[in-house]
């Protein structure tokens, strides 16, 4: 075989080997795009069926079914948003139904029944957390508990 021979030899194995990856990343590309495309479909489902309360009931319990901390990341960063304007958004929502007189018993029962819901809610995970099961306490207190 002559050196002319066996350059044209391997230059051709080499298309070969490149027109084989062009292949694979083309189908990688198509995957990837249908895959956005399933992706936006489903948001907006999800905008249209679930209201505001829903959608933070299921980024909450999405928090026990991650498996490395950018997911982790994700979904406490989506209740972040979701809650947002709850601080704000709940004294003035009660402002619409009552006068500025009884406004201040209604916030200050809001404001008061935190700490309460808190004891409440600690007792409830310690319960959680005892239950004997195949996945991590944390991550049942995060399914059940929301």
């Amino acid at each position: 075989m002559t050196a002319a021979t066996a350059k044209e030899t391997k230059a051709s194995s080499n298309h070969v080997e490149n027109l084989d990856e062009m292949k694979v990343e083309a189908e990688e590309n198509y995957v990837a795009e249908q895959r956005q495309q399933l992706q936006l479909l489903n948001a907006r489902i999800v905008r249209k069926r679930l209201t505001n309360n829903q959608r933070w009931g299921v980024c909450a319990m999405c928090s026990g079914l991650v498996h490395n901390m950018a997911g982790l990341v994700a979904c406490r960063v989506g209740l972040g948003v979701l809650e947002a304007g709850f601080g704000a958004g709940v004294p003035y929502y009660l402002s619409l139904c009552y006068k500025r007189h009884e406004l201040g018993t209604r916030v200050s029962i809001l404001l008061g029944s935190s700490p309460i819901a808190n004891c409440i809610a600690g007792a409830i995970a310690y319960g959680i957390s005892q239950i004997h099961s195949h996945m991590e306490p944390w991550r049942l207190i995060f399914l059940i508990g929301k």
